[in-house]
């Protein structure tokens, strides 16, 4: 098991106080799209973040106010966890079992997906997830939906009144490695429960990126085109080199509605991004796809080792090499310079919202979370608000 996670993390580089809602506006909640991490734990909009702290409670942290406060009803709560000193939390922010994720505001609802706990000690408990719903305190909490075969979420979005979510399964129920291990997407009506699903086989198949526009979930599939043993290669280099040259990236439309699903661009390489009516597919030259008609648009190889996030206004590029951030406008076909890098304001992007974007940056000798308005950065501004430290 130890080596399968280190193998999903080096195939993951080479893709590369109380309150209520946080004293959130429920109806501003209501318009704001909300943005996962790509650990799918924490959740942001222009409000602020979702997240769970150590001891399993739901926290909202308030941008404008600097605020962090438990998700819960009860005013005189300590938002204690389950510990030896206290075996049932009665916190209503505690989500039981392994962790929560996925977890957010979203339509002036909380929603999370989570393990629960059960008495077997075996594995076969680990591939269940409830999705929950509840009023953003924590209170009125209703198990809406349940996957049964989700070991691990790969990734996941909000849109449109529903949650697609992306997941895979690697070992059996007595814990031994599945030889096929299949990818899978759910998208999940937040009003009814109702689910469409469908199932990707492959060697070390992983979605990871998916937007939901129009009725339809886009989404990538990376894999590899040839089957991954560790055994054969002498170090670690040997293996990134491996997966550098057998990577492969498909991109997937599928129906809301009846769960159709077919293939629209398949390539060697890996998805950056997808959202806002494009995906972006890093290969020996970036490849812009339109999704609504799959057309295509390569980019200079000059930005091939560069990172890509989709925005509404475009597509955001920071250039490494370079030392630059450049937005690219698929429309005209035209590159922006927005700024050149420094040191003092070197970041990379966790979360892009509707006004916001969510950075992670160097802050002296520590990694820190941080906010910046997103229409001072594209005219080339680059305050950081610090958030925390990460």
């Amino acid at each position: 098991m130890k080596r399968l996670i280190c193998l999903i993390g080096v195939i993951c580089i080479a893709l590369t106080a109380c309150g209520k809602g946080g004293n959130s506006d429920s109806k501003a909640e209501e318009t704001q799209s909300v943005a996962l991490d790509f650990t799918c734990t924490e959740s942001f909009t222009d409000s602020g973040i979702v997240y769970q702290n150590d001891e399993g409670i739901l926290h909202f942290y308030d941008v404008e106010s600097g605020y962090d406060t438990a998700l819960c009803s009860k005013a005189n709560c300590k938002h204690k966890g389950v510990s030896l000193g206290n075996p049932k939390s009665d916190c209503d922010g505690y989500v039981e079992g392994l962790g929560a994720s996925c977890e957010a505001i979203y339509g002036g609802k909380l929603y999370f997906l989570y393990t629960p706990e059960s008495d077997d000690k075996g594995y076969a408990g680990f591939g269940i997830k409830r999705l929950c719903r509840a009023d953003t305190d924590g209170t009125n909490r209703k198990i809406i939906a349940e996957l049964d075969n989700a070991q691990t979420i790969t990734g996941a979005c909000y849109g449109e009144g529903y949650l697609a979510v992306a997941y895979k399964n690697t070992f059996d129920e007595n814990g031994n490695n599945l030889p096929v291990r299949s990818a899978y997407v759910s998208v999940i009506d937040l009003e009814t429960g109702n689910m469409t699903s469908q199932k990707i086989e492959g060697c070390e198949t992983n979605i990871r990126k998916l937007c939901i526009e129009n009725g339809k979930v886009y989404f990538d599939c990376t894999y590899l085109k040839s089957e991954l043993k560790t055994d054969s290669f002498k170090n670690d280099e040997d293996m990134q080199d491996f997966i550098n040259k057998n990577i492969c990236c498909d991109i997937y439309e599928m129906s809301i509605d009846n769960g159709d699903m077919k293939k629209t661009y398949s390539s060697s390489g890996s998805c950056s991004d997808i959202g806002h009516g494009y995906a972006v597919v890093n290969k020996d030259s970036p490849v812009i796809i339109e999704l609504s008609s799959g057309k295509t648009t390569e980019l200079d190889e000059k930005y091939k080792d560069c990172i890509f996030n989709t925005l509404s206004e475009g597509i955001l590029v920071y250039d490494y090499i370079g030392g630059e951030y450049i937005l690219y406008d698929p429309g005209k076909n035209e590159l922006k310079s927005l700024l050149k890098k420094k040191q003092e304001n070197y970041f990379n992007i966790a979360a892009v919202t509707d006004k916001r974007v969510y950075v992670n940056y160097q802050k002296g000798d520590d990694f820190c979370l941080g906010v910046m308005d997103k229409e001072k950065l594209l005219s080339g501004g680059a305050d950081i608000q610090f958030i925390k430290v990460i």
